[in-house]
């Protein structure tokens, strides 16, 4: 698929986006995701957006790794829930005993224990309007916005 062709079903907003159309998608450093049938698209994050995730693995997912308790992990990583399919949050969690929503192609097909979205300020509305939306609907128990 080419970058214009990529363009052309941005624009079009056709709301027939799925999980086998995404996976088709070309590995160009983009972020897709789609959310309600909707393709969304984002580019590289940048040095703060990054050094923010690194804080949150220390701090979070680092001590729960550690201590047994959960399985973290940071995008890009295709998660497929209800609504949801897939989406690539930034950080998630997932308790050591639901690690089987962790399927053998890698992608996790279930709902995660806690999502960290951190905020992008050129695009505010996509973490704290629809990916919380989605997320709520999904019913991932915990979301954070940081």
């Amino acid at each position: 698929m080419t970058v214009s062709e990529i363009d052309l079903l941005l624009q079009s907003r056709d709301a027939s986006w799925c999980y086998e159309r995404w996976e088709r998608l070309p590995d160009d450093g983009n972020r897709y995701e789609v959310i309600d049938g909707v393709l969304y698209m984002s580019t590289a994050p940048g040095f703060g957006h990054q050094r923010t995730i690194l804080q949150l693995i220390q701090r979070v997912g680092t001590p729960l790794e550690t201590s047994g308790v959960a399985l973290m992990i940071m995008a890009p990583v295709g998660v497929i829930m209800p609504g949801a399919d897939p989406v690539q949050p930034d950080f998630l969690l997932i308790r050591r005993e639901r690690a089987s929503i962790i399927a053998g192609d890698g992608r996790i097909r279930g709902v995660p224990d806690l999502i960290a979205e951190v905020l992008s300020p050129s695009n505010p509305e996509m973490d704290t309007v629809v990916k919380r939306a989605a997320y709520a609907r999904a019913g991932v128990p915990e979301y954070w916005i940081v």
